[in-house]
């Protein structure tokens, strides 16, 4: 592949993972929602959904970071800090802008998660009680 065919490949990358990044924030929204009104059934099913998400994404920084590295660039976001510096102007520009939306929805997700993981554990909690299981550290402390 060229250089020039592994910019437009970067690129095209960059808006796909946009769009999927989008999409897995509504999931993990909802998920969210789902949380709070203990559904059990739509908790299951947002999971699922959001897997093969997850894997696309996933490949998908790797390709990026190869990319890069096929470029003589740094693998990461130094590498496509001096690539966006490298790019003709209007290209330069529209770029950048969907560089930018993508870590800005990156940073989304990673906080909504965290919001989620803290929910699940408090979910995990309920159910257990509900059950009249201990609750972990008791169960330690009694041990």
């Amino acid at each position: 592949m060229s250089k020039q065919q592994v910019v437009k490949s970067l690129i095209q990358g960059i808006r796909r993972d946009l769009h999927a990044y989008q999409q897995l924030g509504q999931l993990m929204l909802r998920q969210q929602a789902s949380y709070l009104q203990f559904n059990g059934e739509a908790l299951t099913e947002l999971v699922s959904r959001q897997e093969p998400l997850l894997s696309q994404l996933q490949l998908s920084a790797k390709q990026r970071s190869d990319m890069l590295l096929s470029l003589g660039l740094p693998g990461d976001k130094r590498g496509m800090a001096i690539l966006l510096k490298r790019l003709p102007s209007p290209l330069n520009m529209q770029v950048r802008q969907s560089w930018q939306q993508l870590e800005t929805q990156i940073q989304s997700c990673q906080k909504t998660n965290q919001v989620n993981g803290n929910l699940s554990a408090s979910y995990g909690e309920v159910l257990r009680q509900l059950k009249g299981e201990p609750d972990y550290g008791t169960a330690l402390m009694q041990n």
